[in-house]
This record gives structure tokens, C-alpha cells and sequence, in this order.
């Protein structure tokens, strides 16, 4: 049973790491757990992206509500999205919200 758990384990890794990038990302998202939520929030700014999934993984989210943070940020222009990748158009304005929301 163990070996089948390690296994299931590598082959996602293998299929959610492709590049030197994705491997990066998830060593500071795994680094980020213990963070403060100030931290956290920081942490999102410099990377000028957000995805619902690092909301879900960074605060312990739930796909909805992670999901709905990211519309109400669409609606409050602290995000734009281009691509289907969401980029941080205010930091200020973000920092503010995730301050208060989460």
C-alpha cells in the first residue's frame, strides 16, 4: 500500500512539474505555509500574479471561495486578466482586501 501511495504521489509530481519555474513555485508555496498572513499576502504581490489555486493553497481556501475572491478582486480592478492569467494591476488595492476578506 505504501509503495502505491509513493507512487501515486511522484507521478503527480512528475505531471505538475515541467519546468526549473513550476518546480520554484512550489518550493516557496510549500515555504509559505507557516508564513503569517501578512507574509502571505506580500508574498502574492511580488510575484504580480494571483490564481485561485495559490489562494487555496496559500490561506487553506476552498475552490469557491477562492474562486470568489478572485471575481470580487475583478470587480475592484486590484486584478486584470489577460490569457487566462490573472495579474496584479494594485497591490494597494489587493493588500487591502486580502487584509480584510481572508
Amino acid at each position: 500500500m505504501k509503495d502505491e501511495k509513493a507512487d501515486t504521489i511522484l507521478q503527480f509530481l512528475k505531471a505538475r512539474i515541467k519546468t526549473q519555474e513550476d518546480l520554484d513555485n512550489l518550493v516557496n508555496m510549500l515555504c509559505m505555509k507557516d508564513k503569517s498572513k501578512q507574509e502571505k499576502i506580500d508574498y502574492i504581490c511580488e510575484s504580480n500574479q494571483i490564481s485561485i489555486t495559490t489562494l487555496k493553497r496559500l490561506f487553506d481556501l476552498t475552490y469557491p471561495q477562492a474562486e470568489m475572491i478572485i471575481k470580487e478582486l475583478l470587480n475592484i480592478h486590484a486584478i486584470s486578466m489577460e490569457n487566462n492569467i490573472y495579474n496584479i494591476i494594485s497591490t494597494t488595492i489587493l493588500k487591502d482586501y486580502l487584509s480584510k476578506k481572508i
